[in-house]
């Protein structure tokens, strides 16, 4: 459930992001912006969510602070750069559409994350089990699952 609000929200957020940018008027690039705001924040919830219940609970604060510190690194010090650098290349609109469409690549992953979710056998899940711990079978070629991974330690 929470994958598909991810998937929706952040799919419905980059339309209305999208959009922002294509009339001239100053009043609708706000409405859709905040109606698109507004969208995109549905996804915090299940993604503090799944944080939290991933680490012990004497982790749990630094979990929370390392994901704030990661998204205001990735977003807040890096974005204003790089948009400065593009608007001084092309012009100011083009600079918006690409961060409005920069959302894009949420969506992807969060499409992915569901696709993994409801089919848990897909290739993903291999390629995850190859970048830890390999051990090919000469007969069938599948992947061992270990005693301690079955048993989630």
């Amino acid at each position: 459930v929470a994958a598909k609000l991810l998937v929706f929200s952040s799919g419905f957020g980059v339309i209305f992001l999208v959009l922002s940018t294509v009339f001239d008027s100053v009043i609708t690039f706000f409405l859709f912006v905040s109606i698109a705001e507004v969208i995109i924040f549905h996804c915090l919830a299940p993604i503090n969510t799944a944080i939290l219940c991933s680490v012990p609970d004497y982790l749990k604060n630094m979990s929370m602070a390392v994901f704030i510190g990661i998204q205001h690194l990735f977003g807040d010090v890096i974005s204003p750069t790089i948009i400065g650098f593009v608007i001084k290349q092309t012009n100011f609109r083009f600079a918006m559409f690409l961060l409005m469409a920069w959302m894009l690549w949420a969506v992807l992953f969060w499409t992915l994350a569901l696709l993994q979710s409801l089919h848990p056998d897909a290739p993903l899940s291999r390629l995850c089990c190859m970048i830890g711990k390999k051990s090919k079978t000469s007969d069938d070629h599948e992947y061992e699952i270990y005693e301690d991974d079955a048993k989630g330690e």
